[in-house]
Parts: C-alpha cells; sequence; structure tokens
C-alpha cells in the first residue's frame, strides 16, 4: 500500500468503516511507515478535539414523539397526491400507448425518438425539482 492510498483509506479507519480487504494492508503499513503513522495519530487527535469542541446539541425528550407526529402529518397530507399522481401517469402512458398504436405507421423513427427523449427529460426534470417546487407546480394540488 502506498502513503497516498494509506491517507485516502485513514478516516474510514478511524470511523471504523474500513473494509476487512483494506484492514491488513493498511494495519501493515501503519506498522511500517513512520510518516503514516504519525499522520493516522495526528488525525486521531483532531478528530478527538473536534469531537470534543463540536458536542452533538442534547434534544428535549419530546423532539421524536414530536417529530414521528409531524412526519405522519405531512405523509397523510400528501398521500392522495402520490395515488393522483400514480394514476395520472399511468393514464397518460395508457394513452401514448394506444395513440402510438394507431399512429405508429404514420410516425417517422426520428419523430418517435424525438418524443421518447422529450417525455423522458420532462420527467427527469420533473423528479428533479426539490419536493417544495413540486408541490406548488403540481396541478392536482389543493389551493
Amino acid at each position: 500500500m502506498s502513503c497516498d492510498e494509506f491517507e485516502d483509506l485513514a478516516l474510514e479507519a478511524l470511523d471504523g468503516a474500513l473494509s476487512t480487504e483494506a484492514r491488513d494492508p493498511f494495519d501493515r503499513h501503519v506498522a511500517l511507515c513512520a510518516h503514516c503513522r504519525e499522520f493516522l495519530e495526528t488525525q486521531q487527535k483532531l478528530d478527538q478535539a473536534l469531537g470534543a469542541a463540536l458536542a452533538a446539541p442534547a434534544l428535549s425528550d419530546a423532539f421524536e414523539p414530536r417529530l414521528r407526529a409531524r412526519l405522519a402529518r405531512e405523509q397523510s397530507r400528501w398521500s392522495w397526491l402520490d395515488a393522483a399522481n400514480r394514476i395520472g401517469a399511468a393514464s397518460v402512458a395508457l394513452a401514448g400507448v394506444s395513440w402510438g398504436r394507431a399512429n405508429l405507421s404514420a410516425l417517422s423513427p426520428e419523430t418517435m425518438a424525438a418524443a421518447v427523449f422529450a417525455a423522458t427529460f420532462a420527467a427527469g426534470v420533473w423528479l428533479l425539482l426539490p419536493e417544495r417546487l413540486r408541490s406548488v407546480l403540481n396541478p392536482f394540488r389543493s389551493v
């Protein structure tokens, strides 16, 4: 193992996330290389200092129940929208297939490819939009 490879794996080792395949070469390298041993010790000290300085905030006992209740409210609030989106998508797909069968011979391969690309692109853009923006733009939302 090279020193560069060792340094790449050092943080994984400190987090306990180093794979079993990488553990033996990692341990052998740290035993033989003074520079990497010093690097690992420095990283351990830095990790400990940051852990002590940046302690996680204490949460109240009511935090988890309130969070679970809010998530349940949000989920039930939008569950109808998920069903409406699925029904709408299935309807559009069914209509497209029916139309495509009837008009397939009238379309050139280039037109078909462009239509498929446009539909795929539109679906991809929709899925990449943040959830809040999708909910605002959704034509099925309640006002």
